[in-house]
């Protein structure tokens, strides 16, 4: 496997990346929150709401997510990536 010149904290080969938005657009569809607390509640609520699903489509998602990237880099034709 060779190396890919990506930034060491890219947030599109982060997982948790896709679940904070998953958790954004849930949570922009309540009222807008007054204070901290009740922001604080509504975002316990939704990530209570968070389904395996949910998370394992970004999982599932990652392999994509290689391919795309590698596909911008010029010089680079093939990845193996095999078991991600």
């Amino acid at each position: 496997m060779e190396r890919i010149d990506a930034p060491p904290q890219s947030p599109d080969l982060n997982v948790i990346e896709n679940v904070w938005a998953i958790l954004r657009l849930r949570i922009a569809k309540w009222p807008i929150a007054k204070n901290r607390e009740e922001l604080k509640r509504q975002i316990t609520v939704e990530w209570d709401r968070l389904r395996p699903c949910d998370y394992e489509n970004c999982i599932d998602s990652l392999r994509n997510r290689l391919v795309s990237l590698v596909s911008l880099i010029p010089h680079k034709r093939t990845l193996n990536v095999g078991h991600v």
